[in-house]
């Protein structure tokens, strides 16, 4: 992917794993995007690329990953449809941090699987970042 067409998220990414002084700037990129996910109707017709409302009801779409189970998410339509290739989903798009408060702690997520910048979020990962994203309240 060249440096035009990287993402705020890619690039984050990129810095990170340049220097480890750099990875809360990546976690804050990314629960502050966005994030596109694969999803099938509670009808469960087949998709068409169509983006469903977080009030329906919808299966996400789950990985293996090891033992554990993982949702594959991306930060852009662009890449999730390269990702799927000839196979068509309907999709939800969730602000990161709330996809977070919604899938169960024993769940990973992947972000941008099939790119170069593709990274695991495992449980303990997803678990720490939710403890960090805890108001905190004035004494």
């Amino acid at each position: 992917m060249s440096d035009d067409t990287r993402t705020e998220l890619d690039q984050a990414l990129d810095a990170a794993r340049e220097t480890s002084a750099q990875a809360n700037f990546f976690y804050d990129a990314f629960l502050n995007t966005p994030m596109f996910f694969p999803a099938l109707r509670a009808d469960k017709k087949s998709g068409d690329w169509e983006q469903l409302k977080a009030t329906e009801r919808f299966f996400p779409l789950y990985l293996t990953h090891g033992e554990a189970r993982a949702i594959p998410v991306f930060d852009s339509i662009e890449k999730m449809k390269t990702w799927a290739g000839e196979k068509a989903f309907n999709y939800l798009v969730l602000q990161a941090n709330l996809l977070m408060k919604v899938i169960a702690p024993e769940i990973a997520l992947v972000l941008n699987e099939g790119t170069a910048h593709r990274y695991l979020f495992t449980p303990e990962i997803l678990n720490r970042l939710r403890l960090a994203m805890k108001p905190v309240l004035p004494s």
